[in-house]
């Protein structure tokens, strides 16, 4: 009769633990990695539209893989002096919102600003990775 080796067993239970314990904080290690390294991926797409004559649209868009939290813009003409321009109404995707907002990839926020915007050449959006520029089209 041949006699079964439980020490052998024992130890053959414990390295398939240790392998998984391994591996899921190998895995944990990585995602951490990985999704904070696609949340700095962030993108947007600036866009500023004249409707009227006192009356300018600004679409920003996500169109990177992270989101982005979107403090305040400002406009600019052509030469560089600052637009004076007040915020009428801005809106995520349909709703109402404020600043400082999150937009998540694909969403569009869009800024209605009223007065004398009709010089606005450039718009600065500032964001928290930084400054992101866009223009006027007419």
């Amino acid at each position: 009769m041949r006699k079964i080796n439980k020490k052998g067993a024992l130890s053959n239970i414990v390295w398939a633990l240790i392998g998984i314990l391994a591996s899921v904080v190998l895995g944990a290690i990585i995602y951490s990695f990985m999704s904070s390294s696609m949340s700095r991926s962030a993108q947007l797409s600036v866009n500023g539209y004249l409707v009227g004559n006192s009356r300018l649209i600004v679409q920003i868009r996500d169109i990177g893989t992270g989101e982005v939290t979107i403090k305040s813009l400002e406009l600019f003409d052509n030469t560089g002096a600052k637009q004076k321009c007040s915020i009428d109404k801005i809106s995520l995707n349909g709703q109402q919102v404020k600043f400082p907002v999150t937009v998540r990839p694909g969403q569009v926020l869009e800024v209605d600003l009223k007065g004398s915007c009709i010089n606005a050449y450039s718009i600065l959006v500032f964001t928290n990775y930084g400054v992101y520029k866009g223009y006027v089209s007419s």
